[in-house]
């Protein structure tokens, strides 16, 4: 990483201190049209990352997503040395679930704390309806669990 390329994220003294601990929600981490192929397979589960939704973005990729010169916008491509202890709460039937788990088998090789949980057959973000469906409810209770324990409450 180039601190010059990402002036945003650092002060005069250094990085900005990092936080206890973080919650991913079906993290999009990987911004490169070579990874957005991976969502074709679960196109047909996602109910929100649907098949019209990759219709749509794919030809939109290289200008969304920048070529190999910009992979280090990629949250995926960049060090995760350091970071804080993740949660990355996520469905193998959902469209990010290849970078997802990637990302969790990344920072765990890095030394970061890492809790990937897989509620299968979901949909994209499907811990926002947390009101509405079960599963939803299992794993926001397993994000406040984890989060409990991080903050010592």
């Amino acid at each position: 990483m180039n601190p010059e390329m990402r002036p945003g994220f650092f002060v005069d003294e250094g990085p900005f201190p990092m936080p206890v601990a973080a919650v991913l929600l079906s993290p999009f981490v990987n911004y490169t049209a070579e990874m957005m192929e991976s969502m074709k397979e679960n196109r047909k589960y996602d109910l929100i990352v649907s098949q019209s939704v990759c219709e749509f973005s794919w030809p939109l990729a290289s200008e969304m997503c920048g070529d190999g010169d910009q992979r280090w916008f990629s949250p995926l491509f960049n060090s995760m040395d350091g970071l804080c202890p993740l949660f990355v709460s996520t469905s193998q039937h959902e469209a990010c679930w290849d970078e997802d788990a990637e990302l969790a088998r990344l920072a765990e090789e890095a030394g970061v704390d890492v809790q990937l949980q897989n509620i299968p057959y979901q949909y994209h973000v499907f811990q926002l309806l947390a009101a509405f469906t079960p599963e939803a409810v299992s794993a926001e209770a397993e994000i406040v669990s984890w989060m409990k324990a991080k903050l010592s409450v």
